[in-house]
C-alpha cells in the first residue's frame, strides 16, 4: 500500500443487503479505493450473510487528533458494490479510524 502515511490502522466491514435491508446479498464485490483516485487497494466478496470479512486499513493515530493542525482524525476511502442483478452502489468519504471497526452498509 504505497502513499500512505499513516501509522495507525483500522478495520473495515462492508455489510451488502437488498433495499430496506429485507435480505444479505452474497457474492457483491466490493472494492475499496483511497480517496478519489487511484488504484484500488483491496477487492472483497461478500459471504452469504452479506458481510466482507475485516479489512485492515492504514488511518491516522488516534492521538493525532488531540493536537491542533497535527492533521486529521480518520482516512477517507471510497467504495464500489456490484453485484449481478442489482445496481452498482459507490460510497464515497467512508471514514476509518485507528483501532476501530468501521461498519459501512450498503444496499
Amino acid at each position: 500500500m504505497q502513499g500512505f502515511a499513516y501509522e495507525g490502522s483500522g478495520g473495515l466491514r462492508v455489510s451488502v443487503r437488498t433495499a430496506d435491508a429485507a435480505l444479505p446479498v452474497a457474492g457483491a464485490r466490493v472494492t475499496v479505493w483511497n480517496g478519489e483516485g487511484g488504484e484500488p487497494i483491496a477487492t472483497l466478496t461478500t459471504d452469504r450473510s452479506g458481510n466482507t470479512e475485516v479489512l485492515a486499513l492504514p488511518a491516522p493515530r488516534a492521538s493525532a487528533s488531540l493536537s491542533p493542525g497535527s492533521g486529521g482524525a480518520y482516512a477517507v476511502y471510497r467504495l464500489t458494490v456490484e453485484s449481478e442483478g442489482y445496481y452498482r452502489q459507490e460510497n464515497r468519504e467512508v471514514p476509518v479510524f485507528d483501532g476501530v471497526l468501521s461498519l459501512q452498509s450498503a444496499a
